[in-house]
């Protein structure tokens, strides 16, 4: 049996085994870490966009796609991870962070609050500009 615990995936023996990853141009890829000096490729799943960050909140991993802004990506099963939703109004998508049904994204010069319940539907409930984001 495995459970989701900060965002990883637990074995019965309560190691983190696997850990999605953002990974630019090849989108998300999952990688199998129970053992460190061996870690292994387990899926991959190429998003639209640049995949520039992400946040895995139990079984979901949320990703800042790039211009396709924010895509949502079902991990519970970590050798076939399935794209559910999407909100790509958003702009370049840079940088998120997700508590609860709650994300918040950084996409080109503003701040968008998310209601993300709704996993396949994604909604803005607010913006903030916040200028040019420095390195």
């Amino acid at each position: 049996m495995t459970a989701y615990v900060g965002g990883w995936l637990m074995s019965d023996a309560g190691v983190a085994s696997t850990t999605p990853l953002a990974d630019g141009e090849a989108g998300l890829k999952i990688i199998n870490i129970q053992n460190p000096e061996s870690p292994q490729l387990v899926a991959s799943l190429d998003t639209a966009g640049i995949a520039q960050d992400i946040k895995v909140d139990r079984q979901w991993a949320y990703l800042a796609d790039g211009t396709r802004g924010l895509v949502i990506v079902d991990v519970s099963d970590p050798a076939a991870p399935v794209q559910k939703g999407e909100l790509g109004s958003l702009g370049d998508a840079q940088g998120v962070d997700v508590e609860g049904n709650r994300a918040v994204v950084i996409a080109g010069s503003s701040l968008f609050v998310l209601n993300v319940s709704n996993r396949t539907a994604p909604v803005v409930v607010g913006t903030l500009g916040i200028g040019d984001l420095k390195d």
